[in-house]
């Protein structure tokens, strides 16, 4: 079922998202967190242990972020009049993530010196897992490109809205510690 998910989501993204389990979702972010992990270690020269500590900090970061996705696109699409329930919408985000895993050779590109490979790998990748992601979006949920649109955007804008918030909020501690 995994090979599946990977190859549905890659290469032929018009049938999926296909009805996944738990487990396979979680196996998707495993996958993306180690593929994620190893290009930067190796940069890092972290060795083994450091390369394993960055692929479990990763994989933590990467299931809170699903599940924290999952449930604001899930209530966004209820609120567009979506029809899709919480389960299908966790397995179209971890399925649209996929192609995240061709941002490693991008990754090691640039640690290789090929700044502008890395630069246009990230910039495609991530535009595609956008578009699978409004896609999947309208498939689960029987809503209008439109609608699917407006809520991924939403949670885009609520995303740096959250970010515009704690630069703030941190920008106003660090005047007040400077100032006692």
């Amino acid at each position: 079922m995994l090979l599946d998910s990977l190859w549905s989501s890659l290469f032929r993204p018009g049938e999926g998202p296909l009805e996944i389990e738990g487990a396979v979702g979680v196996g998707i972010f495993a996958i993306l967190a180690l593929s994620l992990a190893l290009p930067d270690a190796g940069r890092l020269q972290t060795g083994l242990f450091g390369a394993v500590g960055l692929a479990v900090v990763l994989f933590g970061l990467c299931l809170a972020g699903w599940f924290w996705t999952s449930s604001a696109i899930a209530l966004l699409a209820k609120l567009a009049g979506g029809r899709g329930t919480v389960q299908a919408t966790l397995g179209a985000i971890a399925q649209a993530c996929w192609p995240l895993i061709l941002v490693a050779p991008g990754v090691a590109a640039g640690n290789a010196g090929l700044i502008e490979i890395r630069s246009l790998t990230s910039i495609a990748v991530y535009v595609w897992v956008a578009v699978l992601l409004v896609a999947f979006i309208r498939r689960v949920h029987g809503l209008s490109w439109s609608r699917s649109l407006g809520a991924w955007l939403a949670l885009v804008g609520a995303g740096a809205l959250t970010v515009a918030i704690g630069l703030v909020a941190t920008g106003i501690f660090a005047v007040v510690l400077a100032t006692t």
